[in-house]
């Protein structure tokens, strides 16, 4: 499955997107970015007042610029972005889940933070939305919908992050995430709009 991180044809301004992000995303990016990493896109025209904004932890952003900052970091470590970003998310979720979100996502079991973790997708995207269909003592079936088109890999590879982190702190051991093919989403929408179907497992002791 071809996950694509941006598109040519989104041709939308940098900040003017319709697809929002926390703010706690750049926040914890731009952290463990070094200033030499960053530099360079504030130095862009597009990307300029963007990233030289404070950003607060609870504010929605446009997400397409994340995807920048993101390849920045990927450029400056030698790595593929995808890792940065599963990696970004994956710490992330320590913090939710010993800190902002600790009453959301506190659980006793995997299958109950299974249950729980589309609350959080929901409170970091706009408009996504993620549904749980099914959990099991050692399964979730979920869907992302409404995802952009143009760049859902971030959402994808965000959740890949996000959910194992947050499966492995409730106590499950060797999780693994399956995507279904994108589909457009049932409204059409302008930006396009796709829905991809999740299943993860694990075990548990």
């Amino acid at each position: 499955m071809h996950h694509p991180l941006a598109s040519s044809a989104n041709d939308t301004p940098y900040g003017d997107s319709p697809f929002g992000v926390r703010g706690i995303a750049y926040v914890l990016a731009l952290k463990h970015a070094k200033p030499a990493w960053i530099e360079p896109l504030r130095a862009k025209a597009g990307l300029r007042d963007f990233f030289s904004q404070i950003f607060l932890a609870t504010a929605m952003y446009d997400a397409r610029p994340l995807i920048v900052l993101f390849s920045a970091i990927a450029r400056a470590e030698a790595r593929d972005v995808k890792d940065v970003i599963v990696d970004r998310a994956g710490a992330t979720a320590e913090l939710d889940v010993k800190g902002m979100y600790r009453h959301l996502l506190k659980t006793t079991s995997a299958p109950e933070m299974a249950a729980r973790l589309p609350k959080a997708f929901n409170r970091y995207f706009e408009p996504c939305v993620a549904d749980v269909s099914e959990v099991t003592d050692t399964r979730m079936t979920a869907t992302l919908m409404r995802l952009p088109e143009a760049f859902f890999g971030l959402h994808v590879y965000t959740t890949v992050g996000f959910v194992t982190r947050c499966l492995e702190l409730a106590g499950a051991k060797r999780v693994q995430l399956r995507f279904a093919p994108p589909q457009p989403s049932p409204l059409a929408q302008s930006p396009a709009t796709v829905d991809v179907g999740l299943t993860a497992t694990w075990e548990s002791d």
